[in-house]
């Protein structure tokens, strides 16, 4: 956090970067004391302007924090149009001559973070073990950070998740139906979910298992 100040008038912003899916959007928050007016800039141009309004971006109203602080967000839709734009804002006195600018933040757009790779499930010790096994995303330059396993029991409905840092997840003794979904998360959030995975418990000793684009018997 950097603090701007001329004579009486200070300028708060935070963050000073911000990094958001492609998709989503961004906040920024800036605290202003001295003045009753917070105004915004996007590379040097007021938010009003008819160009920035064309990208999406637009302050909200500014309300007091307490007698002497006051306070606006600015929100930023995540295009790439968007991507490396620069902000500040400003607590206003007598008109723009007079101000106290915050420090310059940045705004950067990532791409969207691609499901995990080669989604596989096995079929273990007569079906009283399923194993499902991923690889990390493909063509992917973010870091990853952890994954979430969506597990699905198909006779409840229920819906229960697990987050792991392996690279697989073992069931026991599966006595219904199970559809599985793995994401993939890095440090701007989780990614895209990967083609779903269904098992078909079969009591007559033959594995039914499914997925979107195949289905095959296992014989054991």
């Amino acid at each position: 956090t950097v603090i701007a100040t001329f004579f009486s008038l200070t300028a708060v912003i935070t963050p000073l970067s911000y990094t958001a899916r492609l998709g989503n959007v961004g906040i920024f928050h800036c605290a202003a004391t001295g003045s009753d007016i917070i105004s915004w800039y996007i590379n040097e141009l007021p938010s009003g302007y008819p160009s920035v309004r064309r990208r999406g971006i637009y302050p909200s109203r500014q309300t007091s924090i307490n007698a002497t602080w006051i306070q606006s967000s600015l929100t930023i839709p995540a295009t790439w149009e968007n991507h490396g734009v620069s902000i500040d804002c400003a607590a206003l006195l007598d008109g723009p001559q007079t101000r106290g600018i915050s420090e310059l933040a940045t705004f950067h757009v990532q791409g969207p973070l691609l499901p995990p790779a080669n989604l596989t499930l096995e079929v273990l010790q007569d079906q009283t073990y399923l194993i499902l096994r991923w690889n990390p995303p493909s063509s992917n330059e973010s870091t990853i950070t952890m994954y979430t396993v969506y597990v699905n029991v198909s006779h409840t409905g229920a819906v229960t998740h697990y987050n792991t840092s392996m690279r697989n997840y073992t069931i026991r003794n599966p006595c219904s139906d199970v559809s599985f979904k793995v994401t993939a998360w890095d440090d701007v959030g989780e990614g895209t979910t990967a083609t779903f995975l269904s098992y078909r418990h079969n009591s007559t000793g033959e594995k039914l298992f499914l997925s979107t684009s195949c289905c095959c018997m296992l014989q054991y």
